[in-house]
């Protein structure tokens, strides 16, 4: 690990947090999570939306980074990131807004995470809410099509807490679904040659797509199961540095090996209800980067954390008449990977939900975030560019059907406004999200 000081390598602690904010319920054993049950509810509830004064300052330059990036698009492939797909309770196959698929399909390629079984021969559940145990009708998958009659989901996670929600069998028919649908899929394995990371091509770029997770809500699970879940091991209940990345390694060197141009790390991690990363986590996202991911792109909190660039080898040189603190020596992020190639990474520290029956409003905006995608000319490495950030709001009864709906924020307050409906809350934690992602536009200079 980087041996470096300063922020993330030195912190302040948060001292007056309540006990409920302290409830972290990741990789605890059943009964100690049973005790901490009220905490864990009220922080769902409420959220965390602190963390130490360090932090919040760095992730204030790091969204004015951001908007600094999003500048005009360069020709090349479109390439979309959202976070969790998960149990919706009802209206499977009419949730999906013409709106949110077209918004979608304007990408070239667009990958996600799975946070459900997906079974026939298991029921879905109706009755309770945030239900904690899922499985899901397939719906919550194929509507999601591109004209072509292809999934617009060019790969899918399948490495998360609730993998094995419906057991093994559970496990098997999702993954038999995914192949029987065409889409690419990374995390969870039923045969150990069976190669761990996939790959799909977004207008002639080859990106790879690898997945894995911090564990399981049943570690035992686990271990009677004959599938191959990726797990990075060491990440809960506090991180152990140094977490052991050796398999994170071996899979990029893998791809880079394979040809692949463009590196994807799909990593469920973090903790839940959080608008910050744990320090702790965040060393270990700039070693997964260092060790050759382009994008690594975070699931699990169920709420939106911020964005974060990191510099390798000496590509924040070409930034420097950007005179921002996050492109300056002092700021942290800046990287060697032994290379000597310059190239700059991003760390997706969580997508939020992306389609969910979650019932507090702060978990049910979730992310797309988009990036161009071109050749830089540099040893055939392919570069990032201009992030578009675009929200979306699962409303639990939209005005217009009475049903449960996925929508693109924008334009359901765009709707709000012309109804005269002042959605105080949403308004409000818009511009939070808006300000956590990228900034202050008002700031910039």
């Amino acid at each position: 690990m980087n041996t470096a000081t300063g922020f993330p390598y030195q912190w302040t602690e948060e001292t007056d947090l309540p006990p409920y904010l302290r409830v972290r319920a990741e990789g605890l054993p059943l009964k100690e999570a049973i005790w901490s049950g009220w905490g864990y509810l009220r922080k769902y509830r409420r959220g965390k939306w602190t963390a130490p004064v360090e932090e919040m300052a760095y992730f204030a330059e790091q969204a004015r980074l951001m908007r600094a990036f999003s500048t005009t698009p360069p020709d090349g492939a479109r390439l979309a990131l959202v976070g969790d797909l998960m149990w919706l309770r009802d209206s499977w196959g009419t949730f999906l807004t013409p709106e949110v698929r077209m918004y979608l399909n304007g990408y070239d390629a667009v990958v996600g995470n799975l946070e459900t079984p997906i079974s026939r021969r298991f029921p879905v559940p109706r009755l309770w809410p945030d239900y904690f145990s899922y499985n899901s009708d397939p719906q919550l998958v194929t509507s999601f099509r591109r004209d072509s009659g292809a999934s617009t989901f060019s790969a899918l996670a399948t490495a998360n807490n609730h993998s094995l929600d419906r057991g093994d069998e559970g496990l098997a028919d999702t993954l038999a679904f995914l192949d029987a649908q065409g889409i690419p899929h990374s995390g969870a394995r039923g045969h150990s040659d069976d190669r761990p990371w996939v790959a799909f091509d977004a207008c002639g770029i080859r990106v790879g797509f690898y997945a894995t997770c911090w564990g399981l809500n049943n570690p035992d699970a686990v271990k009677r199961s004959r599938h191959h879940l990726e797990i990075l091991h060491g990440l809960v209940p506090t991180p152990k540095l140094p977490v052991d990345l050796g398999r994170i390694r071996a899979v990029l060197d893998d791809m880079a090996r394979a040809g692949i141009e463009f590196r994807i790390v799909s990593l469920h991690w973090g903790h839940e209800f959080e608008f910050y990363p744990c320090p702790l986590h965040m060393q270990v996202g700039r070693e997964i980067i260092r060790a050759g991911a382009d994008v690594l792109m975070g699931t699990h909190p169920h709420v939106i954390q911020p964005l974060e660039v990191c510099f390798v080898n000496g590509y924040d040189q070409q930034l420097s008449h950007w005179n921002l603190p996050a492109t300056q020596p002092q700021s942290g992020c800046l990287l060697n990977d032994g290379t000597g190639v310059p190239r700059k990474g991003l760390i997706v520290y969580s997508l939020g939900n992306f389609a969910t029956a979650m019932f507090f409003l702060h978990c049910r905006v979730g992310l797309i975030l988009g990036l161009h995608l071109q050749r830089n000319g540099l040893a055939g490495r392919v570069d990032w560019h201009a992030p578009e950030v675009q929200l979306v709001i699962n409303l639990r009864r939209d005005p217009q059907s009475g049903s449960r709906r996925l929508r693109l924020l924008d334009s359901f307050l765009r709707e709000c406004d012309r109804r005269r409906d002042p959605v105080r809350k949403l308004r409000s934690l818009a511009r939070f999200l808006e300000q956590h992602l990228l900034g202050d536009p008002h700031t910039e200079g």
